[in-house]
C-alpha cells in the first residue's frame, strides 16, 4: 500500500512538471534554464515586467518638433535715382541715374520674422551747378612781390560719378510671398570722379606796391576766358550712416528657388569725414581766348585753383561752399532667391 501510495505522487509531480501551464505564476527571479542564451546571463534577456511590455513608448522613436529656421540667400540687381545730396545755399544738386549689385543672407528665425545683411556695389551720377559768384585771394610770387588776384565766374557745373560700397543691417518682416526689411546701412565710397566747367572766368591782379593793375595778362593767367576744365578725383568724400528699407514679392521657382521683384531706398542722415586736409589742387591754365581764340600752353608757369566744388572754400571768410556731403538712393530690384531651411514648426 505505501509503494503504491508514492508511485501515484511521483506520477503526478512529473504531468505536472511536464505541462508548464498548470504550474504556479512565478514572482521571484529563480534560475530557469531557459532564462540562458549562448553564454549571456539570464539577466539579459528576463522580462521583470511583462504586463508593461508594449504599453511604453520608445523615446527614440518619438517625433520631436523641429525649431523653425529658414535661410535665404538673394543675388540682386538694382537701378533708379542715385547721387549725392548737398547743404549749399550757392549749389544747386541733382541726382541722376544709378545702379548697383549686390548679395544679401536673410535668416528667418520666425515665419515671420528675420534678419538680413549683405554687401553691396552703388555707382551714381550727380550734377552740382554753381551760378555766378566772385572772390578774391592774396599770393606772394617768385620776386616776394604781394599780389591780389580778383575773379569771377559766370557759371559752374561739375558731373560728380561715385562708386560706393555698402553694408546693410536690417529687420526683415515677412507674410507669405511678400516681405519687407528696414535698419541701417553703411556707405563707403571707393571712387569720387569730377568733371568740372567754369564758364566765363574773368581774373584780374594787383599789384599794391607798385599799384598796377593787370586785367590781359597770359603769364600772369589775367584775362577773360570762355571756359576753363577740369577732371580730377576727390579724397574726401566722407563715410555715409543711412536709413535703409526695401520691400519684395517672390515668385516660387520649385522648392528651393524663387525670383524677387521690389523696390528700396538709402537715405543718408550722416557723414563722417575721413580727411581733415583740405582737398586742394592746382592747374595750369588751358584754355582759349574768346577774341584771339589762341591757345594757352600748358608751359606758362602761372596756376590756377581749381577744385571740386565738394571742397572749395570762400577765401574771404575760408569757409566751405557746401558745407556737408550726403546720398540718396531709390529704385527697383530684381532678386534670385535661395531657399534652404525647416518652414515649418
Amino acid at each position: 500500500m505505501v509503494v503504491a501510495t508514492l508511485l501515484m505522487l511521483l506520477s503526478v509531480s512529473t504531468v505536472s512538471a511536464r505541462n508548464p501551464r498548470r504550474q504556479p505564476t512565478k514572482t521571484s527571479l529563480l534560475v530557469d534554464p531557459k532564462m540562458y542564451v549562448g553564454k549571456k546571463s539570464w539577466i539579459y534577456t528576463y522580462r521583470f515586467f511583462p504586463d508593461l511590455d508594449g504599453r511604453l513608448v520608445d523615446s527614440s522613436k518619438v517625433h520631436k518638433p523641429v525649431p523653425f529656421m529658414h535661410h535665404r540667400f538673394s543675388f540682386f540687381a538694382q537701378g533708379g535715382i542715385a547721387g549725392f545730396r548737398m547743404n549749399s545755399k550757392l549749389v544747386d544738386f541733382d541726382q541722376k541715374g544709378g545702379w548697383g549689385f549686390g548679395a544679401n543672407y536673410t535668416h528667418f528665425f520666425t515665419p515671420y520674422f528675420g534678419v538680413k545683411t549683405g554687401i553691396d556695389l552703388v555707382y551714381s551720377t550727380s550734377i552740382a551747378k554753381v551760378g555766378s559768384f566772385s572772390d578774391e585771394y592774396t599770393i606772394v610770387d617768385s620776386e616776394l612781390d604781394e599780389t591780389t588776384y580778383k575773379y569771377s565766374i559766370g557759371a559752374v557745373v561739375e558731373k560728380l560719378n561715385h562708386l560706393q560700397l555698402e553694408v546693410p543691417i536690417m529687420l526683415d518682416f515677412k507674410e507669405s510671398r511678400f516681405d519687407c526689411g528696414i535698419g541701417l546701412k553703411v556707405g563707403v565710397p571707393l571712387k569720387v570722379k569730377y568733371d568740372q566747367e567754369a564758364d566765363d572766368v574773368i581774373q584780374t591782379a594787383y599789384y599794391p606796391d607798385y599799384d598796377v593793375f593787370v586785367d590781359d595778362s597770359w603769364v600772369l593767367g589775367c584775362g577773360n576766358f570762355e571756359t576753363v576744365s577740369e577732371k580730377s578725383s576727390f579724397k574726401q568724400t566722407p563715410v555715409f550712416v543711412m536709413f535703409t528699407g526695401d520691400a519684395q514679392y517672390s515668385f516660387p521657382i520649385g522648392d528651393k528657388y524663387s525670383i524677387s521683384v521690389g523696390g528700396y531706398c538709402d537715405f543718408a542722415f550722416l557723414g563722417i569725414s575721413a580727411k581733415k586736409s583740405q582737398d586742394r589742387h592746382y592747374k595750369n591754365i588751358e584754355t582759349y581766348d574768346t577774341n584771339t581764340l589762341l591757345t594757352v600752353s600748358k608751359s606758362v608757369p602761372v596756376e590756377l585753383v581749381s577744385e571740386s566744388v565738394l571742397s572749395s572754400r570762400n577765401f574771404k571768410t575760408n569757409q566751405k561752399i557746401v558745407s556737408n556731403v550726403l546720398f540718396m538712393n531709390f529704385g527697383l530690384r530684381v532678386a534670385f532667391n535661395l531657399n534652404y531651411g525647416h518652414d515649418k514648426w
